[in-house]
């Protein structure tokens, strides 16, 4: 399954000095497990406590937390930017 969003935790951690996912926890307070996975960019779900703790302590906005590729075959067909334009639904 094609994913558009990417973790960037690792690459943003790595500026502030952090090494690994150990480091990441002990700066953080998260959960060892969830520190790697968050790390490794495996994560399936994180929770808006979770991606605030991380914006706090790393001193990031959470867009910087993030990578956003949009998935080629699907993109946004034109009928849904005109609705977006014009403020329709």
């Amino acid at each position: 399954m094609y994913m558009a969003l990417k973790l960037q935790i690792q690459e943003i951690a790595r500026k502030l000095g952090v090494e690994n996912a150990s480091q990441l926890a002990k700066l953080t307070g998260l959960g060892l497990t969830s520190c790697y996975q968050l790390w490794e960019g495996t994560a399936q779900m994180v929770s808006l406590e979770t991606l605030n703790t991380l914006c706090n302590k790393l001193k990031v906005h959470p867009a910087l937390l993030f990578e956003y590729k949009p998935d080629p075959e699907e993109g946004i067909g034109r009928s849904v930017k005109g609705r977006i334009r014009r403020g329709k639904s």
